[in-house]
């Protein structure tokens, strides 16, 4: 992922005591992304790396179970600058992670005021959003004209 996003690990983890049950990956992202931009890289990678972890063959028999789904993958995407800095909350959400089927997208201070989840969504949501857009924009249009009538 590093290579195909630009992104530098700066974290690895998970349950592996036994068989492997949970991993995580924390990324860097130099980049400054909206939510729904932060939502497609956070599908795109949880999905790839499960495709990496299940199609790894010496990887296989040591799994708690198979396929290892997103329920067991971890990811989270910092976006800030390259002294690790964060952008200005209005122009960037601060990071995107994945965690027990969840997504959650924070913004973090530069200061000491505490960090502030600003959105928490299904994965199976996000997902939908992102690999069907097109009904989710539909749904999204249908929404406001019922609003509105």
């Amino acid at each position: 992922m590093q290579e195909e996003y630009g992104f530098v690990c700066c974290d690895i983890g998970g349950s592996l005591a036994g068989n492997i049950k949970e991993i995580s990956l924390d990324f860097f992202c130099y980049e400054k992304k909206s939510i729904e931009e932060a939502r497609k890289l956070e599908i795109d990678c949880v999905e790839r790396f499960c495709e990496m972890i299940n199609s790894h063959k010496k990887i296989r028999p040591h799994l708690e179970e198979f396929p290892f789904t997103n329920k067991r993958v971890g990811i989270m995407i910092c976006f800030c600058k390259e002294d690790l800095k964060n952008f200005p909350r209005e122009e960037s959400i601060s990071l995107v992670m994945s965690s027990r089927e969840k997504l959650y997208y924070m913004v973090v201070y530069n200061d000491l005021r505490p960090d502030q989840t600003v959105l928490e969504e299904p994965y199976s949501e996000a997902y939908e959003k992102v690999k069907e857009p097109r009904s989710y924009e539909q749904e999204a249009e249908k929404k406001a004209r019922d609003l509105f009538e």
